[in-house]
């Protein structure tokens, strides 16, 4: 069913996992989107959802400044001295700052930086920081840095995939909405095509090829390998990943996956 002009939709910011809590003392909230895709399962799994989980999108993590060039870093930059502030989400309870620690261990620079990070509440307050001089540079999403309001200020660089766990994102319809029209029908405009040229446009990859693309081919033939072992023959991997795996498609951390990349940009499918 299409919306309406009349509909209102109010957004509240804050962390996956003090949401997740807050819905379950019974904050009055009727949609439930997360960084990470868990937590709207635990709470279908607790019994506070009226609808089934469904992804949106692939979070992407990226070093940000207002005041440097972020283009020329990578991570090894953060550990320069005259780095001294580092903002982050706070990664108890922030799936995108859970996946700047797993970026920053996997480069084995955690114990470097760490005494540089400062915690944002949320990601959203994270970027905060960065964008008002309070911390020289960032590891903030990608879709907050595509928005007009960071993307004129400063480039990124895009942390590569393999260095952290997939960041899937989902939502959900909470049990309080069951009965919320307006609820119901916001999350099938979600599940939609324009909602989903909206997603990509601001740096959420959507789609199974995509999505490996992203990941990895090596990270997506290992998850299936253990999916396979708990589930049997109904997840088989597929024998084409295998084939490209065999060929050094790897997707875009090498430029050539389901399609090509060129200085980290897609540029077509690999024909």
């Amino acid at each position: 069913e299409a919306g309406s002009r009349e509909d209102r939709v109010e957004v509240v910011f804050g962390s996956s996992g003090k949401l997740q809590t807050q819905i379950q003392q019974g904050a009055p909230y009727d949609l439930f989107f997360s960084a990470d895709i868990d937590f709207p399962r635990r709470l279908a799994e607790a019994g506070f959802a009226a609808s089934e989980v469904k992804p949106y999108g692939l979070g992407r993590i990226v070093l940000w400044s207002a005041s440097l060039d972020a283009t020329r870093m990578t991570l090894e930059t953060l550990a320069d001295p005259a780095i001294t502030r580092i903002a982050i989400a706070n990664p108890q309870h922030a799936p995108y700052g859970k996946r700047a620690e797993e970026a920053l261990r996997a480069s084995g620079l955690w114990e470097k930086v760490a005494p540089k990070l400062v915690f944002g509440e949320n990601i959203a307050q994270a970027a905060q920081f960065v964008e008002t001089g309070n911390a020289q540079v960032g590891i903030l999403a990608l879709s907050l840095v595509k928005s007009p309001q960071l993307a004129q200020q400063g480039g990124y660089w895009l942390v590569p995939a393999s260095l952290h766990a997939p960041l899937e994102q989902g939502y959900v319809v909470t049990k309080r909405a069951e009965i919320n029209p307006l609820a119901h029908r916001f999350a099938a405009f979600m599940d939609g095509p324009a909602a989903r040229a909206v997603m990509t446009r601001f740096g959420f990859p959507v789609g199974p090829i995509t999505l490996l693309d992203e990941v990895g081919l090596d990270v997506g033939a290992k998850a299936a390998k253990v999916m396979h072992a708990a589930f049997g023959e109904r997840l088989k991997p597929s024998d084409v990943i295998g084939k490209m795996l065999d060929d050094k498609r790897l997707g875009r951390k090498n430029g050539r996956g389901f399609f090509l990349y060129h200085n980290g940009q897609k540029s077509g499918p690999d024909e």
